[in-house]
């Protein structure tokens, strides 16, 4: 059987280029404002997406902080389906913004300012039909597609995934039809939302400005939280190249479900081919780990989103803070060659490696790989 999958397109609002005054203020000090801090910046986008939110009974946009555009929505005059509704609420949380709006519900918002105005769709809640679901969600671009598919077979087979949210930050390697068909073909996978998130990633460099200003990636997970996720069983944050072992047949969902937080977070640990022998990497070619453990990898979680932690925000790599506990029955295996090489350069390599029988023998279970 397929999975469903469904396409959704996101109501967002990105100011026109003049006049000037309608451009983000940049974030940190001025040393870091390099060419590619101004070039991945997200000067224009006002919210991201507008949608329904069941939990709070109204309607909700979700964007970057406001910082400078503050008196723009002061300023803006807002309606759903013709009837004046009012901002009742701006909630500031890490790297985004939550605007509630009076409005319980609608198909149709209008924002109308001086110096802009648009037409938007209100999205509806997909919470009811991913409740009780063991799902995954996580941005990408560009990633090939054997490697989507091979992310999503290894949790179906190794932990029970049922359901993906995937936010594709505006590939061109394939068609949105491609990526459809592809997460479409993954067994026993039930449910996929494939959302187009067609707004700046961020910078990229390594400085507290550059980390700062990654604004779509914190913005995206709580409006997956919010209006998708909000009811399932277990949802895991990983990307497409980390993956969660499952020691002794243990189900990352089974083991957040039992826990008494009802969140769950693990050590990471890079995994590595030791030769490139294809121009195509797989997860199923990484066999090997570094000798000392070296470079560290980020931790990565899992959480019941109706359990003790709930309405918390998802950060990337912690729910509370980088001093969360760690589950020491588990790690997340980080794919060193799969990658696009965006951000650096992965395919070079300089570490030490040593064989990891449990890898090796995890990746043949899953993959039926022949390893060396």
């Amino acid at each position: 059987m397929s999975a469903h999958v469904t396409r959704l397109e996101m109501s967002g609002l990105v100011l026109p280029d003049r006049p000037y005054e309608l451009r983000r203020d940049r974030v940190g000090g001025r040393a870091f404002h390099d060419a590619d801090y101004d070039a991945r910046y997200d000067w224009k986008t006002l919210f991201y997406d507008c949608f329904v939110d069941p939990d709070m009974q109204c309607v909700t946009l979700i964007g970057p902080p406001l910082l400078n555009f503050a008196p723009l929505l002061e300023e803006a005059d807002f309606t759903v389906d013709g009837t004046a509704v009012e901002i009742t609420k701006i909630e500031d949380l890490s790297r985004c913004t939550l605007v509630r709006l009076s409005a319980v519900s609608g198909t149709l918002l209008t924002v109308s300012h001086r110096l802009f105005g648009a037409n938007f769709s209100i999205g509806k809640s997909f919470v009811e039909e991913l409740a009780g679901m063991n799902a995954v969600y996580t941005i990408s671009r560009n990633n090939r597609l054997e490697w989507i598919t091979d992310w999503l077979q290894y949790y179906v087979r190794e932990h029970g995934l049922e359901a993906v949210v995937l936010s594709d930050n505006g590939s061109t390697d394939y068609t949105p039809q491609d990526l459809s068909e592809a997460i479409a073909s993954v067994p026993q996978l039930k449910r996929a939302f494939i959302l187009h998130a067609r707004y700046p990633f961020g910078p990229t460099a390594e400085n507290n400005a550059a980390y700062k200003s990654l604004f779509l990636q914190r913005s995206l997970a709580e409006m997956i939280r919010i209006r998708f996720l909000a009811k399932a069983r277990a949802v895991l944050n990983a990307d497409i190249d980390e993956f969660f072992d499952a020691p002794d047949g243990l189900s990352v969902f089974d083991a957040a479900v039992a826990s008494e937080q009802g969140y769950l977070r693990a050590d990471a640990t890079w995994v590595y081919i030791p030769e490139m022998r294809k121009d195509h990497p797989r997860h199923a070619d990484h066999t090997h780990v570094s000798v000392n453990g070296r470079p560290k990898a980020n931790r990565k979680w899992c959480i019941v989103p109706t359990g003790p932690m709930r309405g918390k925000q998802w950060l990337t790599h912690f729910i509370d803070s980088r001093k969360d506990p760690v589950d020491p029955r588990f790690c997340m295996w980080h794919f060193r060659q799969i990658s696009t090489s965006w951000k650096t350069d992965r395919a070079a390599n300089s570490v030490e490696l040593v064989p990891d029988r449990r890898l090796i023998e995890t990746m043949r279970r899953s993959f039926n790989a022949v390893s060396d």
